[in-house]
This record gives C-alpha cells, sequence and structure tokens, in this order.
C-alpha cells in the first residue's frame, strides 16, 4: 500500500517537474525581450543528431579592446554577461561582465576559450534543431540569416526564430 502511494506520488512529482521546465522555457519566449542577432558562417556535420544547424554569431567572439570591460580579466569557463545595445537592427556588445547588469538587455554565457584580446563565449544558442530534410537548405543561407532570440532579465536566451530576408524559416 505504501509503494503504491510513493510511486504516484513520484510520477506526480516527475510530472510537476517535467510541466515546470516546459513553462519556464515558454515563459521566457513569451516574455523575453527581443534581440536580433546576425550569423557568420560555419560548416557543421553530425550524422547522429538529425537535422539542425550550428549556428555561430559575431557575439561569440568579443574583442576585449573594442568593448567596455572594467578593467576585468577573464579566463575559460568564467560565466559573463555581456550588455548589448539592440537600437539598430542588430543587437552588438558594448560591455561585458562576470556580474549582472542592472538594467538594459544583457545575455549571459561561458567563456569557450580566452588568448590575448579575444574571448570565444558560448551561450546556449548556438545549436538548432530543424524540420527533417531543411538542415542543408538552411545552412547554405548562414550568413545571411538573422536569428530572433528572446533574452530573459537574467540573460538567458532561447530561438525564437530563423529569418532570412525577412522571412521566417
Amino acid at each position: 500500500m505504501v509503494n503504491k502511494k510513493f510511486v504516484i506520488a513520484l510520477i506526480i512529482l516527475w510530472g510537476v517537474a517535467l510541466m515546470g521546465f516546459v513553462v519556464f522555457k515558454q515563459f521566457t519566449l513569451q516574455t523575453g525581450a527581443e534581440v536580433r542577432l546576425k550569423t557568420v558562417p560555419v560548416d557543421p556535420r553530425d550524422l547522429f543528431r538529425g537535422d539542425y544547424v550550428i549556428l555561430r554569431y559575431d557575439i561569440n567572439n568579443i574583442r576585449l579592446d573594442s568593448i567596455l570591460t572594467e578593467g576585468e580579466a577573464f579566463k575559460k569557463d568564467d560565466q559573463i554577461y555581456l550588455k548589448l545595445d539592440t537600437s539598430s537592427k542588430y543587437a552588438r556588445p558594448i560591455q561585458i561582465s562576470k556580474n549582472v547588469f542592472d538594467e538594459g538587455i544583457f545575455i549571459s554565457g561561458t567563456v569557450a576559450r580566452s588568448n590575448d584580446n579575444r574571448l570565444n563565449v558560448k551561450y546556449g544558442i548556438e545549436t538548432y534543431f530543424v524540420r527533417q530534410g531543411t538542415g542543408k537548405e538552411i545552412e547554405r543561407k548562414i550568413g545571411k540569416l538573422d536569428v530572433i532570440i528572446a533574452v530573459d532579465e537574467r540573460g538567458k536566451a532561447l530561438i525564437k526564430s530563423l529569418q532570412y530576408e525577412d522571412e521566417v524559416l
């Protein structure tokens, strides 16, 4: 009798946790600030993951001498926050910090590589799964492809859509 109640409680707990994950992601997509990023070309190959596109952005490679850093030093695996200027068509980085910004739109990421005056940063929006059979077509458009992301108040980003010449893919 106790085992049956325990199993039912466990199933309900897992169901609530799974629904919470979905609701959290959907909340970010619905309420997060929309930011447009320009992609740069890359050539992905992976036979085991299905149709997907690897995306790279201008903000993946940051030159520290071109933005405000407040004298902070950054190394591999550091959590960073990149403040974005969204006043033009494409978002561009204006400030980087290890601390969350009090205001403005910013995206959080992790330093993948650090050398000299450059950082390579991953934001968790570099892979996008697409409808079966469309991956190669979309890959050919990378470099001319825009990505619309939603960024929440903690800097977490999710891909909202891909756009090619104002056509939503």
